[in-house]
């Protein structure tokens, strides 16, 4: 059978390639189109609303159904489809977002399930998408013929169907249900945790970051950050590196927006978090993976809109930013604290193949 690693290294690929392929459209579209303004806004938020909103129900269908496989090559082949139609931006949105949703789910709950309570492979699997989302975007914004990528995106996505399609995965556990408060109680502080780090994400003031060398270097920390936190997560503890990460990151973000070097820092301390709650709350449900996993993508969904409301807030001073860290370092230690008061435990004879 196929290494572990192998696998996860077949899915974060795909990964990139969905996040490169779905900003690259995007970016075209926005970029290359001198018409309504509106419009072009309502496409976005589409695309984003779907991407992001329909993950849960793709996560249930995969919990129930346990065609993660399945769904990750719809995704596969959706996203791919809504290259063809670049020059139809309503379509294009809508096949982007639907392919994104599917494969996002059916990757990452394959990729939950191959080292259960384990944050190394989570976090493999999640860090390409940065890259992929940066550099898809400075390709739409130039320009590129989409053509090239049209021959490019049938043969990578081919590729990949077809690899996904014959890899031979490893069994996946049942395992005993927790108890329903402790359940409750991680979910919504750890879901709080990721909609703060999203509003933080967001409100940071880097004018500097618009410059390609600057950009693609602060994708990169970030892309790093979550790389390394499941490493590090699996090999030192959640709850220490996950809050070690945060304290270096909050005065890094607070006071030295205008220093980059220093951001670079506190982005990649800031992202070794995200493998750590997304391994968390995964594993608070252990036999919902798909369904906690696009909790997850909703929660960010709330970190933006609750921006659009308090943005004034950020524009004032670093006040309140420091005060939102300080609310997301207070909910990622009382979420793992508890998480860490669960233990998990396999029904080792309940085991069943991933279906076909």
């Amino acid at each position: 059978m196929i290494s572990l690693s192998k696998i996860v290294a077949l899915f974060a690929t795909g990964h990139f390639y969905i996040d490169f392929l779905s900003s690259f459209v995007l970016s075209l579209i926005v970029f290359g189109n001198s018409g309504n303004l509106e419009q072009i806004y309502i496409l976005i938020l589409l695309y984003n609303i779907l991407a992001f909103g329909l993950q849960p129900f793709f996560g249930l269908f995969v919990d129930y159904y346990k065609r993660a496989r399945l769904v990750a090559n719809i995704g596969l082949s959706v996203s791919t489809l809504g290259l063809f139609f670049f020059f139809e931006p309503l379509i294009a949105s809508i096949l982007l977002g639907f392919g994104n949703a599917m494969y996002h789910v059916g990757g990452g709950v394959i990729t939950l399930n191959l080292e259960p309570a384990k944050a190394t492979y989570p976090g493999v699997y999640v860090a390409p998408g940065a890259l992929g989302l940066f550099l898809g975007g400075a390709l739409g914004y130039c320009q590129i013929a989409p053509f090239i990528f049209i021959i490019m995106g049938i043969l990578i996505s081919g590729g990949l169907i077809i690899a996904i399609s014959k890899i031979s995965l490893p069994p996946i556990s049942k395992f005993e249900e927790k108890e329903p408060r402790l359940i409750g109680i991680v979910l919504l502080l750890l879901l709080i945790s990721v909609c703060m780090r999203a509003l933080i994400g967001f409100s940071l003031n880097l004018d500097w970051k618009t410059l390609f060398v600057f950009g693609l270097a602060l994708t990169t920390f970030i892309a790093a950050g979550k790389f390394f936190g499941g490493f590090l997560a699996d090999k030192y503890g959640f709850l220490n590196v996950g809050i070690t990460g945060l304290l270096i990151a909050a005065p890094l973000l607070t006071f030295f927006q205008d220093v980059p070097v220093l951001i670079f820092i506190g982005a990649f301390g800031f992202n070794i978090v995200m493998p750590i709650t997304l391994t968390a709350l995964t594993e608070m449900l252990p036999n919902y993976k798909g369904f906690v996993f696009g909790l997850t993508t909703l929660s960010l969904v709330f970190g933006y809109l609750l921006f659009l409301v308090f943005k004034n807030y950020f524009e004032i001073g670093k006040l309140f930013t420091a005060v939102v860290i300080m609310i997301n370092l207070g909910t990622l230690y009382f979420g793992l604290k508890k998480n860490d008061d669960s233990q998990f435990s396999s029904i080792e004879s309940e085991q069943e193949k991933v279906r076909e």
